[in-house]
C-alpha cells in the first residue's frame, strides 16, 4: 500500500497574547509571565490518500486557514508534524507568495521557481495560464493594479497548471464571478480524474459534498468530527442550524391530565456504528409506550419528522390513516414502522403526539430518541429522494 501524500500528526499552534506592548519587553527582560495563550489549532491530525479529496468545514475562527497555513510550511507548529510526498500547489490567500509590483507574468516566473519549475518550463505553461486566466494584456500589468478576482484567477491558474499530486485551496472558488468559479471546479474535477488529491477548505457545503470524499470539521482549533464527507457534513449542518435557531439540547415537552408518554424510542440501520444512524432506504422503528388515567379513554397518535432547523419534512397520525383509536387499557405500546426511508441527507427529529379521539387535544408530545441522521456514502442532494425515471422525447 502506498504512503499517503499528506501526513499530519498533533499539529498545534499557540500564539501568545499580550495585553499591552510594554508586556512583551516585560516577559523578555524581567521573566515572569505576562501573556495568554491562545491555541488556534491543537492536536490535530489527519491523513489524504492518493486519489482522495478532503474537505475541511468549520465557522470563522475554527483554525481552517492556520491549518492550511501549517501544512503548507507558512507557518512553523508550536507542536506536530508534517510529511508530505509529491508537489504541492497551494491557494491559501490570494496573493500569497506575489509581489504586488511585478506583472502577473513575472509573478507567475517567481511562483514556478518556488514550486521547482525552471524559467524555461514556465515559459512553456504561459500560454495555457493565459488562456485558463483569461486575463488578456493584464497578465503583463503589476499585480497591484488587479481586482481581487483577477488575482484568484492568477493564483488558480498557476496552481493547476504545474500538475500537483496534492492541491490545496482555502476559499479561493468563493472568490469571483459565477462563470470563473464553474470553470475552476471543472478544472478541479478534471484533476480528481486523473488521480489527483484535494485539501480543500470551504464554507460550502455543497462544494465540499461535490469534490470531496472525506471531511474534517474544525471546532475551536480541535477535531470535532472526521470521517466520510456525507456524515462529516451532516454533524456540522445540525450543529450549524442548532445554533442559528438557538434549540434547546432536549425538546421542550408537556403533558396535559389524561395520558403521559413514557418512552419513544427510535431503531434502524442496522450494523451501522453510531444510534439512530441510517441511509437512505433503511427501515426505521419507533417504538411508542404510554400510560392512560383510565382504560376507557381513548387515543390516537400523531407523528412529525422534522429537520433540526423545524422544518417538517412529514406529519401524519393514526387517525388520518385510519387506523382505530386505542382504547381499554391501562397501559399501551405500538410501533411505527417506516419500511424505507426516503430521506437523504442531515439530521431529524421525530416527534410522538399523544392525541385524544378526534386528533385535536394533545396530551402529550416527545422526540424519539436517538436523532434520526441520515448519512449517505453517494453524493445526493435535497432532503428526500423521489423515485423517478428519464424518458427520450
Amino acid at each position: 500500500m502506498s504512503s499517503p501524500l499528506l501526513t499530519a500528526q498533533n499539529l498545534s499552534k499557540c500564539y501568545r497574547l499580550y495585553a499591552r506592548p510594554v508586556d512583551r519587553f516585560k516577559e523578555l527582560l524581567l521573566g515572569g509571565c505576562y501573556h495568554e495563550e491562545f491555541w488556534a489549532v491543537r492536536g490535530v491530525s489527519l491523513n489524504v490518500e492518493k486519489g482522495i479529496s478532503l474537505g475541511i468545514l468549520g465557522e470563522n475562527g475554527a483554525g481552517k486557514s492556520t491549518l492550511l497555513k501549517l501544512i503548507t510550511g507558512a507557518l512553523t507548529p508550536t507542536s506536530g508534524t508534517v510529511v508530505v510526498q509529491g508537489r504541492v500547489a497551494s491557494i491559501i490567500e490570494l496573493g500569497m507568495g506575489f509581489h504586488p509590483d511585478f506583472s502577473g507574468v513575472e509573478n507567475l516566473f517567481v511562483g514556478g521557481a518556488l514550486l521547482g519549475f525552471s524559467r524555461a518550463q514556465m515559459e512553456e505553461k504561459i500560454p495555457q495560464i493565459q488562456e485558463f486566466s483569461e486575463l488578456g494584456d493584464f497578465l503583463h500589468r503589476p499585480l497591484k493594479h488587479y481586482s481581487t478576482g483577477m488575482g484568484m484567477r492568477l493564483s488558480f491558474s498557476l496552481a493547476v497548471s504545474v500538475e500537483p499530486d496534492l492541491l490545496i485551496v482555502d476559499e479561493a472558488l468563493a472568490v469571483g464571478d459565477g462563470y470563473f468559479q464553474k470553470k475552476c471546479v471543472d478544472r478541479i474535477r478534471a484533476f480528481q480524474e486523473r488521480g489527483g488529491s484535494l485539501l480543500l477548505c470551504s464554507h460550502s457545503l455543497y462544494t465540499v459534498n461535490l469534490l470531496c470524499q472525506e471531511g474534517v470539521w474544525l471546532r475551536a482549533g480541535q477535531v470535532e468530527a472526521s470521517g466520510p464527507a456525507s456524515q462529516v457534513m451532516a454533524a456540522y449542518e445540525a450543529y450549524l442550524n442548532a445554533r442559528e435557531s438557538k434549540l434547546p439540547e432536549q425538546p421542550w415537552r408537556e403533558h396535559r391530565p389524561g395520558g403521559e408518554l413514557r418512552a419513544v424510542h427510535l431503531s434502524g440501520g442496522q450494523g451501522r456504528n453510531e444510534p439512530g444512524q441510517v441511509r437512505r432506504g433503511d427501515e426505521v422503528c419507533v417504538t411508542v409506550e404510554w400510560e392512560s388515567d383510565r382504560p376507557e379513554r381513548p387515543f390516537h397518535l400523531g407523528v412529525a419528522v422534522d429537520r433540526v432547523d423545524n422544518l417538517t419534512c412529514f406529519a401524519s397520525s393514526t387517525l388520518k390513516d385510519g387506523v382505530s383509536p386505542f382504547t381499554g387499557q391501562r397501559s399501551y405500546r405500538a410501533t411505527l414502522r417506516f419500511p424505507a426511508i426516503p430521506l437523504t441527507n442531515g439530521s431529524f427529529r421525530v416527534m410522538i403526539f399523544l392525541l385524544d379521539e378526534h386528533g385535536v387535544h394533545v396530551y402529550d408530545h416527545r422526540a424519539a430518541e436517538p436523532v434520526l441522521t441520515l448519512t449517505n456514502e453517494e453524493k445526493e442532494w435535497g432532503i428526500c429522494y423521489l423515485d423517478h425515471t428519464w424518458e427520450r422525447s
